[in-house]
Parts: C-alpha cells; sequence; structure tokens
C-alpha cells in the first residue's frame, strides 16, 4: 500500500519539482506502538521515491518521514496502517491510494466435459 502524491515535490537530491511521486510504508518494522500514560503513541515511518514504477524497480529512496498518532486505549481496535495512511495523507492537497500490484496467478482451466452418447 502506498500513495501517489501529485502536489510538486522538491527533490533533495537534484533540487528539481518532481510530482507524481510515491510514499510507502516498508513493512510491519516500521510501525512503532509505545504506551503513553493512558494511551498510545504510534509512529509510522515512511519512504518517498520519485515515481511507484522507481520504488517496484528497486530504486533508492529520495526521503523519509514519520507521522504520529496519539489513541486513547479504547480507540485501539482501529486498522493502524489505515490511520497511519490517512494521516500521512493530511499533509498534502491531493493524494491517490495505491494498492500493491496482487501477484499474477496461472489461468485455471476449465475441466473438459466427457462427451455423452445417447442411446
Amino acid at each position: 500500500m502506498g500513495i501517489i502524491v501529485t502536489d510538486a515535490f522538491v527533490s533533495p537530491f537534484t533540487k528539481q519539482s518532481i510530482s507524481g511521486s510515491y510514499i510507502g510504508m516498508q513493512g510491519e518494522k516500521e510501525v512503532t506502538i509505545r504506551k503513553d500514560g493512558d494511551g498510545y503513541r504510534i509512529r509510522g515511518h515512511f519512504l518517498t521515491y520519485f515515481s511507484k514504477a522507481a520504488r517496484m524497480e528497486g530504486a533508492r529512496a529520495i526521503q523519509g518521514s514519520h507521522v504520529e498518532l496519539n489513541l486513547a486505549k479504547k480507540d485501539m481496535a482501529i486498522d493502524i496502517y489505515d490511520a497511519l495512511y490517512t494521516e500521512l495523507k493530511k499533509k498534502y492537497v491531493t493524494t491517490e491510494d495505491v494498492l500493491e500490484e496482487p501477484k499474477e496467478e496461472e489461468p485455471v482451466e476449465e475441466p473438459k466435459e466427457d462427451p455423452v452418447e445417447e442411446v
């Protein structure tokens, strides 16, 4: 899961303005949950790439960022990843949700029917 940000983004490396950058979380280890008083502090780490294609081709990230949520114990039944992405999207004017592309599956052949002889 990730987002494409259509807002202009200035690359810290090239100093060029780009749009269509891809931001995604890099696995479960990128989320930390800590007890904070009566609630919990949830932090998600995200990486920005020039584009989704660059990410899928294994390019290096051009920037890291994080978002934090503070939740009461009663609110911990939510989808934490979804909540972190929702918080991330608040930083940008226009975003597009991107689901990871499904793996291609082998085509399933339909069973062949036995010919029926009429008597």
